[in-house]
């Protein structure tokens, strides 16, 4: 009896949790900005639903590095964002998410000798909408920061004349 109990409680968690997949119709969330919006506010272009999802991965992703956090922002492109041939190689809308951390952070690379990084790193992800996956990943050691027209999520707007 204990274990049907779980099954019933798994199965209403999901029903009311999950939501529909790219196979089928969901309702659309038109693109819209405030009235009152200027492009100070860092408003930018996402829909709703772009927002949510956007603010539950960079939170999630935020959780995994260690440094002084400065601020997340996403954004929108359509087609092959980075590298042709990854995952994200499809002429359809991705998400793309910037997670600004001053030098601090604890994720490093590579570079050439007697190039500094700058004060700021960061990491962006590009997400498939459809499957809510993360299928690109970069990383940025100097010149860091977002570009107008994207969308701050939460924390501080990440400035490249700072980074």
């Amino acid at each position: 009896m204990r274990l049907r109990s779980f099954v019933v409680v798994g199965v209403l968690m999901c029903l009311m949790g999950c939501g529909p997949r790219g196979d089928e119709s969901a309702p659309t969330t038109a693109l819209s900005r405030s009235s009152t919006a200027h492009p100070g506010d860092h408003q930018g272009w996402l829909t709703t639903q772009e927002r949510s999802l956007a603010t539950a991965i960079a939170k999630r992703q935020q959780r995994k590095v260690i440094g002084t956090f400065i601020g997340a922002t996403a954004f929108v492109t359509q087609g092959t964002p980075f590298d042709p041939g990854s995952d994200c190689d499809l002429n359809k809308r991705f998400l793309n998410i910037r997670l600004v951390w001053k030098a601090d952070a604890n994720f490093a690379h590579s570079h050439l000798p007697g190039i500094p990084d700058g004060p700021r790193k960061d990491l962006l992800m590009t997400v498939d909408q459809r499957t809510h996956h993360i299928c690109e990943t970069g990383a940025g050691y100097r010149n860091v920061g977002a570009a107008a027209g994207e969308t701050l999520l939460y924390g501080q707007w990440p400035s490249k004349a700072d980074g």
